[in-house]
């Protein structure tokens, strides 16, 4: 079983009602892409989870962040978690579809860390389908 959170230097993610937890690819991810951010006004992250991305973003880089979920129990997961870290007046957590959401933003930059397979390697956990 996994752990309830993760901890970093400066955050910790709360993970136990999200169907994705902190993984090394997500970690990778997140530090690989706030080093080359420099600049970027405005960031959204589709998918959030947790909230991890937006977290790692805003902990490296002075951008202010959206982003957005669709499983309700993350939306909550992922606001606690934002509402907790030194970053929360920078990251705006959106609740909907992004493809249906009406945004009302540009962007400099979006990120989203999707599950990589859609018809193979499916989870008995529909969530992390």
């Amino acid at each position: 079983m996994s752990n309830s959170f993760f901890r970093f230097k400066k955050f910790t993610i709360q993970q136990d009602r999200c169907a994705m937890k902190v993984c090394t690819d997500s970690c990778i991810l997140g530090a690989w892409t706030a080093g080359r951010l420099q600049g970027a006004a405005r960031v959204l992250d589709i998918g959030t989870g947790t909230g991890l991305l937006p977290l790692m973003l805003a902990q490296k880089t002075g951008a202010t962040l959206d982003t957005i979920e669709s499983d309700p129990e993350a939306v909550v997961q992922a606001g606690e978690n934002i509402r907790q870290s030194p970053w929360a007046g920078r990251i705006r957590l959106l609740a909907g579809d992004v493809r249906t959401y009406p945004f009302t933003s540009f962007y400099d930059f979006i990120i989203a860390n999707p599950p990589f397979f859609e018809s193979d390697l499916r989870s008995p956990v529909d969530k992390k389908n």
